[in-house]
């Protein structure tokens, strides 16, 4: 798996704390993408917060763009801890993705996650999936939806 660390260039010119900042959030943050026919599936483990959501945002977002894959999906089974920047990011990559006409949909969602996606509303706005699998099957060969009714969970 990649961390944090991996994404980003050594700094030139920055304080110790900076240096230290960047070591942490890379113990805190690990991802793998894998690349099938018409989708693009990024592993993700540990922890996104204030520190690594926006390296995550901007590694899930190159790949989707890269690739042009119609279908994005984010497996979050290895995922820790996400707080509102966590949060923040995975709406900018949704709609990053539907602006492409794409899918986004979340998978293997920890029961932690699932909850705060509940009380913010957000599970009615970010598609889910019980599995990768799943998430692969029944979305990556469909045209992607319209701004539309809350959309629910699939296995």
């Amino acid at each position: 798996m990649s961390t944090v660390a991996d994404q980003q260039q050594e700094p030139t010119g920055s304080s110790r704390s900076s240096a230290r900042s960047t070591a942490a959030a890379a113990d805190r943050l690990r991802f793998h993408t894998e690349r099938r026919p018409g989708c693009v599936i990024v592993h993700l483990g540990g922890e996104i917060d204030f520190t690594t959501a926006e390296i995550m945002r901007e590694h899930v977002t190159a790949e989707a763009m890269a690739h042009t894959a119609p279908c994005v999906v984010l497996d979050m089974a290895g995922v820790e801890f996400c707080d509102s920047s966590g949060l923040g990011a995975l709406i900018a990559i949704d709609k990053a993705v539907r602006a492409r006409q794409g899918r986004f949909v979340l998978a293997q969602l920890p029961e932690m996650l699932r909850r705060i996606l509940n009380r913010t509303g957000l599970d009615g706005h970010i598609e889910s999936s019980i599995s990768v699998q799943g998430a692969v099957a029944r979305h990556a060969d469909r045209p992607a939806p319209r701004q539309g009714p809350r959309r629910k969970q699939h296995s």
